[in-house]
């Protein structure tokens, strides 16, 4: 998944905003997993990308076996979503900075190799130029 810089900064504020709402109550754990379906919908959008799976389970209720359901099986799924939710964004996070990394590995390489043609250029202009004079001169 492919973003920018701008998007990081947003998807640091999100992560920032999740690790909070951990804290809070149902409707707010709800609140910020809906929020992170927008933001990811319209990131993937921007970058004309198919939106990952794991997003669209975000807002799944929990699933009643027999009509029957215990009271903290809601509270519990939507806290673990919202875990979960928190480490594939923080995951995204890790990618793009990964990435930057590699870029910025990849400028240095290429710095380092061309040095070491100029290098390479300087040492064979060093023997041949005296030589050259020396044979054109006599």
């Amino acid at each position: 998944m492919k973003s920018n810089e701008s998007q990081i900064k947003e998807l640091e504020n999100l992560i920032n905003e999740g690790i909070m709402s951990q804290n809070h109550a149902l409707e707010g754990k709800k609140n910020f997993l809906k929020k992170v379906q927008e933001w990811m919908g319209n990131h993937c959008k921007e970058n004309k990308e198919d939106v990952p799976d794991w997003v669209y389970t975000l807002q799944t209720e929990v699933v009643k076996v027999n009509n029957e359901t215990q009271s903290n099986t809601r509270d519990e799924f939507v806290s673990k979503q919202l875990v979960y939710c928190l480490q594939l964004l923080q995951d995204l996070r890790t990618v793009y900075y990964a990435q930057e990394q590699l870029e910025e590995s990849r400028r240095q390489t290429n710095r380092l190799l061309r040095a070491n043609w100029i290098s390479f250029a300087a040492f064979v202009a060093a023997i041949t130029i005296p030589f050259l004079a020396k044979c054109c001169c006599n």
